[in-house]
């Protein structure tokens, strides 16, 4: 499970963290407990930026694209790989404080905020995040008495710093986050007793622990080798690009284009490039392209290719000219199909290529 706590400064969200990995911890759950902006190496020398200092020290561009460069070096160091060896990960604050803050708080564009958000995370989002609401009044006294009380007095109470006003926004937008996501989030009562908001929590995860158990079936396992091919997912207008191969056998059939061997030295992401200009004829760049990871072949004798392989999956945004190429040669037809009504005899190959550029599902992260 990946558990985020979500809320406005002084409303208990840390110490209710806390106090989740530890009993999670007693029951015998494998997990890690971090903190945003921070969390890994990179990320913490970000956050001596951003929670320092005086209230105008950032813009809110700057302080926008400071928490994601650090959200970026957190999920790919921190985050994702402990998810990935089947750990849960408690996070205090992640994504919905930068819509909160930056977003509601700050009066940046929300919609700029998604574009950072869907770069880096793509379709993956928290399995659940618990919102702690309190009236900001209360919250700032709490905070700004613990800060007093800590080494670091007024050291880290820069968002602290600022007006009644902004933290009034602040809270106005966690709580309209919630409201548009109500299957995620979870809506805390911050001002009821600390042990009565851990157990409301703690049965809440107990229905989650559950709930996952009875429906997520076994995820395959990472294969930690160099993918060998590159496989285009191009979508358009919510249709996926497919071409009816000429040929003989298992040759025979519809499947995604383009797709090529990675060649040394190349980046997936210049790979994919080289791929889809040289098979369709069509220019796109490396914004254009979202990575969604890796497809895994059968080893030892699958029909499609042989041996322990994998495809490095990724899905076209946007991208200019016609298709022109489209191996001429080998494919007799090329033209995109609406999602849900993919010809019966794809291969399985594209299928799951298809499905996982969809899905956002990635197995593991590669370079």
């Amino acid at each position: 499970m990946f558990i985020t706590f979500e809320g406005g400064e002084g409303t208990g969200k840390s110490t209710q963290s806390k106090l989740l990995a530890e009993r999670l911890r007693n029951e015998g759950k494998d997990l890690i407990i971090t903190r945003e902006p921070g969390g890994s190496p990179g990320a913490e020398l970000i956050r001596n930026l951003l929670v320092t200092g005086s209230a105008d020290r950032w813009a809110p561009m700057s302080e926008a694209l400071l928490m994601y460069a650090a959200r970026a070096d957190h999920w790919q160091n921190r985050i994702y790989p402990a998810l990935q060896a089947g750990k849960s990960v408690i996070c205090d604050r992640f994504a919905d404080s930068s819509v909160a803050y930056q977003g509601y708080g700050r009066g940046l564009d929300r919609g700029f905020l998604e574009t950072l958000y869907n770069r880096i995370m793509g379709a993956q989002k928290p399995t659940r995040t618990y919102v702690f609401d309190l009236d900001p009044k209360v919250g700032l006294e709490r905070s700004n008495l613990r800060l007093k009380q800590s080494d670091h007095a007024y050291v880290e109470g820069r968002f602290e710093s600022l007006d009644l006003e902004f933290h009034q926004h602040v809270r106005e937008g966690f709580l309209k986050i919630a409201a548009a996501e109500p299957k995620r989030c979870m809506v805390i009562d911050a001002s009821l007793p600390l042990d009565e908001i851990h157990e409301l929590i703690w049965q809440d995860v107990c229905s989650l622990d559950s709930l996952q158990t009875q429906s997520n079936p076994p995820r395959p396992p990472a294969w930690y080798g160099i993918p060998v091919a590159v496989m285009m997912v191009i979508i358009k207008d919510n249709k996926v690009l497919l071409g009816l191969r000429q040929g003989t056998g298992y040759m025979d059939g519809y499947y995604a284009l383009p797709g090529g061997k990675h060649e040394g030295g190349e980046s997936l992401k210049s790979s994919a490039i080289r791929e889809v200009k040289e098979e369709l004829g069509i220019t796109c760049i490396p914004e254009d392209l979202s990575f969604k990871g890796l497809v895994h072949a059968i080893p030892s004798g699958g029909y499609e290719i042989t041996g322990e392989c994998a495809y490095a999956t990724f899905q076209i945004h946007n991208f200019t000219g016609e298709i022109t190429n489209a191996e001429p040669s080998k494919c007799k037809e090329v033209r995109f199909f609406p999602i849900d009504e993919l010809p019966e005899n794809i291969t399985n190959m594209s299928r799951r290529c298809i499905l996982q550029a969809l899905s956002g599902e990635v197995y593991q992260e590669v370079g």
